[in-house]
């Protein structure tokens, strides 16, 4: 369907993005732990602009209540899963 070639192409764009970055900063020396360490921080402040955006959306009737919480769910669990994978 379009809505799951819309997510394949936004994780494969995601994911593309991810390699890139680690190529650009192991090219500039930088060791893989702080590399990760700095695109997991990316990530969570990502969820925090997409959280944003989703209340946005819902204030302007775009977003119905159903749909608000489902995608809210989801974004806290990722936000879980980057926080702990940040943690020492």
């Amino acid at each position: 369907s379009g809505l799951e070639r819309a997510s394949l192409d936004r994780l494969l764009t995601e994911y593309r993005s991810r390699v890139a970055f680690n190529e650009r900063a192991h090219r500039d020396g930088a060791e893989p732990a702080d590399v990760r360490a700095r695109m997991l921080r990316v990530e969570l402040e990502l969820v925090g602009v997409s959280r944003d955006a989703l209340l946005d959306l819902h204030r302007d009737g775009r977003v119905d209540d159903a749909v608000l919480h489902r995608i809210e769910s989801e974004l806290d669990f990722e936000e879980l899963r980057l926080q702990r994978l940040l943690e020492p």
